[in-house]
């Protein structure tokens, strides 16, 4: 039996927040770029706090913008739309 310890996840690891900000600014920030960014759908993560896309349309495998700030994530956006892979 393997011990399964806090902090030997490999995988990226969220900043812990400051306090539990109101939500329904960043879900509708959300809403916003989706209608903004046609063939994405764009989600606020609650526990990472961080906005999360993923591409409707044919692009490489495992492509999924994540940013903290709206800015950040349509940035990662673009750079997938024209080809790139950001995970």
């Amino acid at each position: 039996m393997t011990d399964s310890a806090p902090g030997n996840y490999a995988g990226p690891q969220p900043r812990p927040p400051a306090a539990f900000p109101d939500e329904s600014n960043y879900k509708e920030t959300a809403k916003q770029i989706e209608r903004q960014q046609s063939g994405w759908i764009v989600l606020w993560g609650c526990y990472t706090q961080q906005f999360v896309a993923f591409p409707l349309f044919a692009a490489r495998p495992g492509s999924i913008a994540v940013g903290y700030r709206s800015e950040a994530l349509i940035s990662q956006m673009r750079h997938i739309e024209q080809g790139g892979r950001v995970t």
